[in-house]
């Protein structure tokens, strides 16, 4: 499968030079079991929230959007931020590592989903030199609008791509075959609509695929299907803790770890404020929590899981990013 994944014509060759590096921090004091009460500054500004995949070595790739146009940019590992070739975009790009690789994925200003394959290479000289394949459509009418971003996560065979339709509040879901490197046809998720981008990670205990979205009604739901099927299960609606029945105006963010459990977050619809919910992989959640940094977020947060944390990116009104761990 490897072999497969990585079969792609080098299209680009891009070397970085470092600039700074950014250490995590921790606090005592948390609202999340672990949760730290400091942002740290990223040091870009963004017209967007910033995504974050790291591979086992450890290296990180960010993406998001400039800040003044709609190219998209990377980072790796704090070096220089450079714009990717033959790319714009409205809204938030999303990276994730399968296979040996990192995938980035774009909505298209027309509202096509692409996808990029990119591989990090070390020259003796120093610095990093990343290798992409150049953009690839994804096929069998997978679309969005351009006003909408999708989610991709990483599966034991490839990769699964969920996003809402173009001409409705239906959402869908397509898996990547990593072993014939083909894209399945997309099937729509049952009774599953929303005015905005749906969010969905892969649960590696229990292989399941789970998905949060914003329903019709402006709340956070949760469902799940066992990995390889389209047969999802009743969508549990999060609630409780400290807000009682929240709601949102934006897509929520998700990430799951490898012991069956994870964490969403949301920005809350008449303070821009962050909350965050632990949950399962079968929708259960412990209930909402704020985040007690206190920040307030311009566009809907990400999230991601590295290592034994969770940590969750935010852009600012001013288009400065930051980010915090949000749990152990």
């Amino acid at each position: 499968m490897k072999a497969r994944f990585r079969r792609w014509r080098l299209a680009a060759v891009v070397i970085l030079t470092a600039v700074s590096v950014l250490l995590f921090s921790s606090s005592a004091y948390a609202g999340q079991v672990g949760e730290s009460s400091q942002w740290a500054k990223e040091g870009v500004s963004a017209g967007s929230d910033m995504t974050e995949a790291r591979d086992p070595a450890g290296n990180a790739v960010e993406v998001w959007r400039g800040a003044d146009n709609f190219n998209i940019y990377i980072r790796v590992n704090g070096f220089a931020p450079v714009a990717l070739s033959n790319a714009q975009t409205h809204v938030t790009p999303q990276v994730i590592y399968a296979n040996g690789n990192f995938i980035i994925f774009h909505t298209g200003v027309e509202g096509n989903v692409y996808y990029t394959f990119m591989e990090l290479r070390w020259p003796s000289t120093g610095g990093v030199v990343y290798v992409t394949s150049g953009w690839i459509q994804v096929p069998n009418g997978v679309r969005t609008t351009d006003a909408r971003s999708v989610s991709a996560t990483t599966t034991p065979d490839g990769m699964y791509l969920a996003f809402r339709s173009a001409t409705n509040n239906d959402l869908y879901g397509a898996f990547f075959n990593g072993v014939t490197g083909q894209w399945e046809s997309p099937s729509r998720i049952s009774v599953a609509e929303s005015e905005s981008s749906p969010a969905v990670a892969y649960s590696s205990r229990n292989r399941r695929l789970v998905l949060a979205y914003r329903s019709l009604d402006n709340r956070v739901f949760v469902r799940y299907a066992a990995y390889g099927g389209n047969a999802w299960s009743d969508s549990a609606v999060l609630v409780g803790g400290e807000t009682g029945d929240p709601y949102t105006y934006a897509q929520p963010a998700l990430a799951m770890g490898t012991d069956g459990t994870g964490q969403v977050a949301m920005r809350v619809g008449d303070s821009d404020q962050i909350l965050l919910n632990t949950i399962t992989d079968t929708g259960v959640g412990q209930g909402w929590t704020w985040d007690i940094g206190g920040f307030i977020a311009w566009f809907a947060p990400t999230l991601v899981r590295y290592a034994a944390g969770y940590y969750l990116i935010a852009t600012a009104d001013d288009g400065s990013v930051w980010w915090k761990k949000s749990r152990s």
